[in-house]
């Protein structure tokens, strides 16, 4: 009978605390209670994608009334985050109809927008080279900007170092990407 685990002990799922996690919870308890709250985040996040779709829907419809700087305004009026108003004309326009953002949280439906091609500059309409200067403004910016942020990057807390990384990783992809074609641009005779 000593080796027989007590009710504490058991193998079968324990019940967790009622109200909120305290200090007092177990690690188990709190890793337990962490992923159920995450996945009522996600489960509510695909109610929401719709929401996003017929928002967007809406707003792309408004969009070409309110033109130029009068956009920005416009959404504050209505009380509209920015932020919020882009990723939802985004989704809308990437998706035909609410039906197929059904099972996408919003974070799945905006990563899965199509982009709008940019204009092309009016140097590259007129045949010119870009501007040197430009690239050379933006890299020094590049530089000096990633300079404030080391310290912040050494001091950062575990989980925001892991959801960070992607971004870093994306970033430097770009300037890769930029670093190659001056290589290639650099070697033409």
């Amino acid at each position: 009978m000593a080796d027989m685990p007590s009710d504490q002990e058991s193998c079968t799922p324990q019940p967790l605390p009622e109200g909120p996690p305290t200090a007092e919870w177990t690690p188990e308890q709190l890793t337990t209670y962490a992923r159920a709250q995450d996945e009522i985040i996600v489960q509510g996040e695909r109610m929401l994608a719709a929401n996003y779709w017929r928002l967007g829907a809406a707003l792309n419809l408004l969009r070409p009334i309110y033109k130029h700087f009068r956009w920005e305004p416009f959404l504050a009026v209505l009380r509209l985050d920015k932020t919020r108003a882009s990723r939802a004309r985004a989704i809308a326009r990437t998706f035909s109809n609410e039906a197929d953002v059904a099972q996408l949280t919003v974070r799945e439906a905006y990563d899965r927008r199509t982009r709008k091609l940019k204009r092309e500059t009016k140097t590259a309409k007129a045949g010119c080279k870009h501007d040197a200067k430009r690239l050379s403004k933006f890299l020094d910016f590049v530089g000096k900007t990633a300079e404030l942020f080391i310290d912040e990057a050494g001091f950062a807390e575990q989980a925001i170092a892991t959801a960070l990384l992607p971004e870093v990783e994306m970033a430097i992809g770009k300037l890769q990407q930029i670093r190659d074609l001056l290589h290639e641009q650099s070697r033409k005779s």
